[in-house]
């Protein structure tokens, strides 16, 4: 890949990190009763995926969550299916900063300030990797919207390449951090929507794990941005499932 195309590629991950962030979307919250809906019509008002065809799946009738599904067509019949979730955990742990949360280029620039004058180790290194400028602190940035944001960084780059080969299916669902009832709901909606690009559903997947330095892990949609959440250690829910499809 090219460098312009790295650089828009991380330019357009970084934009969709931030916009689903500053979203709230706690589980079991009105805020994630109304993302699915919120995100469906982003993504059909995104100039990048005009010709994409976009479904909200809600949960059970009356439920008020909503899976996101879209698909942007290439060449062929191959899919792959970028999913992770949208809900995050609970925001009260950032005490008197619980307002900037889901802020973030306010709440690193608050974070920074408040370990100006740190002495503990793992404090330092937080404070140096907020000034470097690499990071970003968030609600849920790292579990797992900038997950979801690399996805649809890639998602628009098939969108406005000239012949793509293949197709992309980008599904977000809620309620992970509780029952995963999003997660079974799209996996029952699957074979439909594989139908839907001329797929066979197969069951096999590959999940991505990126390396992680020190207690935060760094998710990259290239390798000059980078984001990171500085209250939660990484875990397997934190980064998109990848499934492809022939």
């Amino acid at each position: 890949m090219n460098t312009g195309a790295t650089s828009r590629l991380a330019g357009r991950a970084r934009y969709w990190a931030i916009a689903l962030t500053e979203r709230k979307s706690v589980t079991g919250t009105d805020g994630e009763a109304a993302f699915g809906l919120w995100l469906a019509d982003e993504l059909r008002r995104e100039t990048a995926f005009r010709h994409a065809e976009t479904w909200t799946i809600e949960v059970e009738p009356g439920d008020r969550r909503h899976c996101v599904a879209m698909l942007v067509r290439g060449t062929g019949r191959t899919t792959v299916v970028l999913t992770g979730h949208y809900d995050t955990v609970t925001t009260r742990d950032y005490g008197d900063l619980e307002d900037l949360a889901t802020q973030p280029q306010q709440l690193t620039q608050a974070l920074s300030k408040a370990l100006a004058m740190a002495d503990a180790p793992a404090a330092r290194r937080a404070r140096d990797d907020f000034v470097s400028g690499e990071f970003l602190a968030g609600r849920g940035l790292l579990d797992m919207k900038a997950g979801l944001a690399a996805g649809l960084a890639v998602c628009a780059e098939l969108a406005e390449s000239p012949d793509p080969a293949g197709n992309l299916l980008f599904i977000a669902v809620p309620d992970e951090e509780k029952n995963s009832a999003g997660a079974r709901k799209a996996a029952q909606a699957l074979p439909r929507l594989l139908a839907s690009a001329g797929s066979k559903f197969w069951r096999r997947s590959i999940s991505m794990r990126p390396p992680t330095t020190g207690t935060a892990a760094r998710v990259a949609s290239s390798r000059s941005e980078r984001w990171a959440s500085c209250f939660r250690p990484p875990t397997s829910s934190e980064f998109p499932r990848i499934a492809v499809f022939p």
